[in-house]
């Protein structure tokens, strides 16, 4: 492993502006066993989750050999899930969404036009059926 984890955890500590006195009460250690956590290379599993929790970052990340395949455990540690399966997941959700987005687009439409339709507002000449809005008219043939 080409990482230290210890700084790795300090850097973040950092950036999120937790004093370290807190920190050390978060995840159930001394201040002092603070300061050994950032000189260690390793670190036991069960010492990263809590760190893991307490500071939102996944750092097991770093102990796997492509970052997307990694696993996630929920708070009470019974349900495992792969990050790949997360993505697959949302991404059915994000066209699920999008094509929900596009339905409800075109029954407003439908909406409209039979709101014009009961407010007696007639159809134009060219028109032989009803149509949305969107949809390309036809040409006339000559």
């Amino acid at each position: 492993m080409s990482f230290h984890i210890g700084k790795l955890i300090l850097k973040h500590l950092e950036g999120m502006g937790m004093n370290k006195s807190e920190f050390a009460r978060r995840i159930g250690v001394t201040p002092q066993n603070v300061y050994s956590i950032f000189r260690r290379k390793s670190i036991s599993t069960d010492l990263l989750f809590r760190i893991s929790r307490v500071l939102d970052y996944d750092f097991f990340q770093y102990y796997t050999s492509s970052r997307s395949s990694y696993m996630l455990a929920a708070e009470d540690g019974k349900m495992i899930v792969s990050a790949h399966d997360l993505e697959s997941t949302i991404d059915g959700l994000r066209k699920e969404c999008e094509l929900l987005r596009q339905e409800n687009h075109y029954l407003k439409q439908l909406n409209d036009l039979m709101r014009d339709r009961m407010n007696g507002k007639p159809e134009t000449a060219d028109e032989e059926e009803p149509r949305l809005r969107h949809a390309p008219k036809r040409k006339k043939k000559k």
